[in-house]
């Protein structure tokens, strides 16, 4: 068993570039919808590079679905990892303890500079979609920050609704839709491994894991667990070049997969799941595609080194922050730009340039984010951990 936490340095680059995807995905279907279609009337109005972008693997680079899924995929990979090399019998209580602390302090945070913008009246994200053209195309910008700031129930959603309650509607942070499952993956994962982590057949225990929850999203985070599994017991690790080069184009092809019935995903669509299991396809398969790119790369030294360098690394480390505030940034100053970028330059243009200013933005507020808030609020959880346990 290696015990050289190095070893997975690499899903901390990995998590980095999701994070960059999910911001993509958003900034893209927030200013130019027709990248991102959701019906295939939508087409019509692409030109010709823009299908076939849209249309084949070349959308993996802002397939946010795939991207979140790569992160639950990540966390039960590293969640499983912790408990096999870590020397601390305390690790499942600490970590479960933890758990709800480490999401929500910072989630809390993040509410809290939404609603001072709402009440502020500085969201633009609906004038902005009326210059889009996501008003007749499905995009998420039209739905946040419609109603009245509420102190209250910005407290209560953070708190409890993030998780339990989430409401498109009247949601503070709208990427935190699958809240639920960042909560509530990692205790089935700490679950599993407490009461059945020692047992030599608890393979059988994940197949049954694996059909009791096929068409959830806490599959990623149990194909995580399984991947794992397989990497510290050195299972399935020498596997010829060519078919681990086929299992990544598999994960790009399955990642990028989207419900639109495009003709490059026709295979994907068979009538016997559509008769026998009540499947959703896109997360499905997304998550197959993220589980397929973890087992290659995590076999792969080359992909490895390169996802362990000093900015894939950097981008990791903030990446909660930046899963956290981007949307936030996007729907105020960013719309806001883009309203004025419009009447100055092209389209394409405008969408260019509050690209680029909003990347770069939500990496630098992300960064002080993460040093004064998310390292804080881990230490936090540390010290009521600390204190309860005495």
């Amino acid at each position: 068993m290696n015990n050289n936490a190095s070893r997975i340095k690499y899903l901390d680059g990995l998590r980095g570039f999701a994070a960059i995807i999910v911001m993509l995905c958003h900034i893209i279907t927030a200013f130019y919808p027709h990248l991102y279609s959701v019906y295939p009337p939508a087409l019509d109005d692409q030109t010709s590079l823009v299908k076939i972008i849209d249309s084949t693997p070349m959308r993996i680079f802002y397939q946010g679905n795939f991207a979140l899924m790569l992160f639950f995929v990540i966390s039960g990979y590293v969640i499983t990892w912790n408990y096999f090399n870590r020397r601390d019998e305390n690790y499942i209580t600490s970590s479960a303890f933890r758990r709800y602390f480490r999401l929500t302090i910072p989630a809390l945070f993040a509410c809290v500079i939404a609603y001072l913008i709402l009440k502020f009246d500085l969201f633009f994200n609906i004038e902005a979609a009326s210059l889009t053209n996501s008003s007749l195309i499905p995009s998420w910008l039209m739905v946040p920050y419609r109603f009245d700031a509420d102190f209250i129930e910005m407290i209560k959603f953070a708190l409890y609704g993030q998780y339990f309650n989430f409401h498109s509607e009247t949601s503070y942070i709208i990427i935190l839709w699958a809240g639920h499952a960042l909560l509530l993956g990692p205790f089935l994962i700490y679950s599993f491994l407490a009461i059945f982590g020692q047992l030599s057949k608890r393979w059988i225990l994940y197949v049954i894991l694996v059909i009791l929850f096929y068409n959830s999203l806490l599959l990623a985070f149990i194909l995580g667990m399984i991947i794992c599994d397989l990497d510290v017991n050195n299972v399935l690790q020498k596997i010829n070049k060519i078919i681990i080069v086929l299992i990544l184009f598999a994960s790009i092809y399955f990642g990028s997969f989207t419900s639109t019935d495009f003709e490059f995903y026709k295979p994907l669509y068979s009538d016997f799941i559509n008769s026998h299991f009540q499947l959703d396809l896109l997360y499905f398969y997304n998550t197959i595609g993220a589980a397929l790119l973890i087992f290659a790369i995590s076999r792969t030294p080359f992909l490895m080194n390169a996802l362990a360098t000093k900015i894939p690394l950097y981008l990791g480390k903030i990446s909660f922050p930046i899963f956290l505030l981007h949307s936030v940034i996007i729907c105020s100053l960013s719309c806001y730009l883009f309203t004025v970028f419009v009447d100055y330059c092209s389209y394409f243009m405008s969408f260019f340039f509050v690209s680029v200013i909003t990347i770069i933005l939500t990496i630098i507020v992300s960064h002080i984010f993460y040093n004064y808030i998310e390292v804080n609020g881990i230490k936090l959880s540390k010290s009521l951990y600390n204190f309860i346990s005495r």
